[in-house]
């Protein structure tokens, strides 16, 4: 049953990321931010309230130290922004987790909380993905926090020359509760440029950039 589930899953990521994927290819992505090496986009489908968002940049590293970044969940309150907790619910396989985590917002809106699926592959390109994507009534939902059930983020590491990679990230979210869409559009890049430029700073970590993994090929 459990070796069900899991191909269920994985090939719903696969038909999701396919139908994702080749969605992104016909957005035209208008530029939000540039700034030190990171360049923030944004697109607002028909019919869709929020914007989605797509982050680029170049750094020096490898692919398994982005991908030691990743796995790291108890440490996300370090580079993702407003990340207040997050821990691990259960580690499925080396590439396939369950974690859970919370995010301050300000006064006097409630703050966040989200369940996620994750999963890590390489693809023949040697491209490393990280898929999330909610899961939903896995853990009891909490009177003090809105629960977000809209999401997709996917990051993708591009091996380019000898020690440099390049870091694709995308974002859907709906946050959930009653904050006004146009306030969520005008901000919108903010979150998302905070979160790549401290994922690059916690990438150059020593122990990040020592990691090696055997289901990943650098």
């Amino acid at each position: 049953m459990q070796k069900f589930l899991y191909i269920v899953f994985s090939l719903m990521v696969t038909l999701i990321f396919t139908s994702f994927n080749s969605e992104t290819k016909l957005m035209k992505w208008n530029l939000e931010k540039s700034k030190n090496g990171i360049i923030v986009y944004s697109f607002l489908p028909e019919g869709e309230r929020i914007k989605q968002i797509k982050v680029h940049s170049t750094v020096k590293g490898t692919l398994s130290a982005a991908v030691s970044v990743l796995k790291d969940v108890k440490n996300y309150p370090l580079w993702i922004y407003n990340c207040e907790n997050s821990e691990i619910i259960t580690q499925k396989t080396h590439l396939e987790m369950e974690y859970y985590t919370q995010s301050k917002t300000p006064w006097p809106l409630q703050n966040r909380d989200l369940v996620v699926s994750n999963r890590i592959y390489q693809d023949k390109a040697k491209k490393v993905h990280s898929i999330s994507m909610p899961l939903l009534n896995k853990i009891p939902e909490k009177d003090n926090l809105v629960r977000i059930t809209d999401f997709y983020g996917e990051w993708i590491f591009t091996p380019l020359t000898d020690n440099e990679i390049a870091i694709d990230y995308y974002l859907k979210v709906d946050p959930a509760g009653t904050v006004p869409s146009w306030i969520l559009n005008m901000v919108i890049d903010v979150g998302p440029y905070q979160t790549m430029e401290n994922f690059v700073t916690m990438l150059q970590q020593t122990h990040h950039q020592k990691a090696t993994f055997s289901f990943i090929k650098n």
